[in-house]
């Protein structure tokens, strides 16, 4: 509800128009996660845009992108996602969440959600 709200409407038609414009490109909506659960952030992604589809069918004037507009290409979007992250330790836990959003969200495909840990500061030594 929160994004349907008068004072998110900016954000909420920005992100409707960048997932349908992935969509009509047959590409994914990319996105960085920045740690707080490894990978969760594609997986609310994905969770936020099946609900909205589902708000705003049962809210149309709540669309920001107007009253006529009646298409919910946004919700058949993937999500890409570059998970930055200092150990990588988390690959196996990120692999798991990836492999679960892609039996949850037929639009979701495995390997688009990735690791990207330069190095593991806990096992830094001093040369």
């Amino acid at each position: 509800e929160v994004l349907l709200a008068e004072e998110c409407h900016e954000l909420l038609a920005a992100l409707l128009h960048r997932a349908e414009v992935a969509v009509q490109k047959g590409t994914s909506l990319c996105i960085a996660s920045l740690g707080g659960g490894p990978a969760f952030d594609a997986v609310a992604l994905l969770a936020a845009l099946e609900a909205l589809e589902a708000a705003l069918e049962q809210e149309p004037e709540a669309d920001p992108r107007g009253k006529d507009s009646t298409g919910r290409a946004f919700a058949r979007c993937g999500v890409c996602c570059e998970v930055l992250d200092l150990s990588p330790t988390w690959r196996g836990a990120i692999d798991a969440v990836s492999a679960e959003a892609v039996e949850v969200w037929p639009q979701q495909h495995q390997g688009t959600v990735e690791l990207f840990a330069p190095v593991d500061l806990r096992c830094a030594t001093d040369e």
